[in-house]
């Protein structure tokens, strides 16, 4: 039965707060109303699928075979073969590229969840079957066990491939006598890298990776969250690229908890080599240390219009947040005058009002240029 008095823009408005929500039950329950509710949740209940065993592989495969239509709908895929408990590789994850690429023309994003193989079925096969994905351009892959020529060769299987995310992943041995081949030379515009600790040396070989590649003059986006002691692998990467990165994100984390730690920082990295630099985003708890506004005194590009800095602290008394007013010389300064937006990322127990009049007070003239911005996490 349609539904003729509700506005269709509001119902698309209706379903796509329904798609946001995490729980998919509730984009399946308005596709129930009716046949005009149904029509429209459509292209949302089959824009993202999750595949998780070899039955819904199945499923999902005779679905697109019945109904050509769905294959069209979807825009991320995600495979997820494992729990991150178990420990043993899924046979079934050879089967999903060789079935799949024809029938997801409109493709963009695929997420790998908790792969576990050491090249049994992630072989030569699974990388030809893969590289059919050919609309694909992001590929996230997220607490992996691999090799990282695995990961390589599934990056470089992807022609269309310019956004690569590499969450945190655990170091396996290859059976492969032979590295796995690498299709196609990756031409990546941004790469998010949070590898962990569980692969120490995995950072500064994936960066070695994207400089061996074309990606080292098509890279424009480079956001990593590492330890403070490789805080000198980030510093060269950025020395080699830094003329062509245009959006930047460091998180470093401490691993020692010992407040001499961000020294390292200064001493590694320089933001002076960033000259075509049109964000910045720097997390940490406290953005006032010395270390950090050194940071910001080198940046040197006349393209910076976004400032993102990160504040947690547990003080329940506005007196306990750092004192902003160290950062007033670098904000007001002529070589951050391009900016247009100064944002605070604040998580902590005091409310929004509290922490934006601190800013405000601190900060007076970066809040009468209208560029103050808080974000409460």
């Amino acid at each position: 039965m349609p539904c003729p008095l509700l506005p269709f823009e509001l119902l698309v408005s209706v379903l796509e707060m329904a798609f946001d929500d995490k729980e998919s039950v509730t984009l399946q329950n308005c596709a129930l109303v009716c046949q005009t509710w149904r029509d429209v949740a459509r292209p949302y209940i089959f824009r993202k699928i999750k595949i998780t065993d070899e039955s819904l592989l199945v499923a999902f495969e005779a679905l697109i075979n019945a109904d050509s239509t769905v294959g069209m709908l979807v825009r991320k895929l995600i495979i997820q073969p494992r729990t991150q408990q178990e420990r043993t590789p899924s046979s079934w994850i050879s089967g999903f590229p060789a079935v799949l690429p024809s029938y997801l023309t409109r493709l963009q994003t695929i997420q790998l969840v908790d792969f576990y193989d050491f090249g049994e079925y992630c072989d030569e096969g699974f990388f030809l079957a893969f590289s059919g994905f050919a609309s694909v351009d992001r590929l996230i892959l997220c607490h992996c066990s691999l090799d990282l020529h695995l990961i390589y060769s599934c990056a470089s299987a992807l022609a269309g491939l310019h956004h690569l995310h590499i969450g945190p992943t655990s170091p396996l041995p290859s059976l492969l006598s032979d590295p796995p081949p690498q299709l196609h030379s990756p031409h990546l515009v941004s790469i998010t890298l949070d590898l962990g600790i569980m692969y120490p040396m995995a950072l500064q070989e994936v960066l070695e990776w994207i400089m061996a590649s074309p990606s080292k003059e098509t890279l424009r986006s480079f956001r990593v969250t590492t330890r403070i002691a490789e805080a000198a692998t980030v510093g060269n990467f950025i020395r080699e690229l830094g003329e062509i990165i245009q959006d930047l994100d460091l998180h470093f984390e401490q691993s020692f908890d010992l407040q001499f730690e961000y020294d390292l920082i200064k001493a590694d990295i320089s933001l002076s080599y960033c000259t075509a630099l049109r964000s910045l985003f720097v997390h940490d708890s406290n953005p006032t240390l010395p270390a950090f506004i050194a940071l910001l005194s080198e940046v040197s590009s006349q393209h910076i219009c976004s400032l993102s800095l990160q504040v947690l602290s547990e003080a329940e008394d506005p007196a306990g947040l750092p004192d902003f007013g160290l950062l007033a010389g670098q904000l007001d300064s002529y070589h951050l005058s391009t900016l247009k937006e100064v944002c605070f990322v604040y998580r902590g127990p005091l409310q929004r009002a509290v922490v934006l009049e601190k800013l405000r007070q601190d900060l007076p003239n970066t809040d009468t240029r209208g560029i103050l911005r808080l974000i409460m996490a």
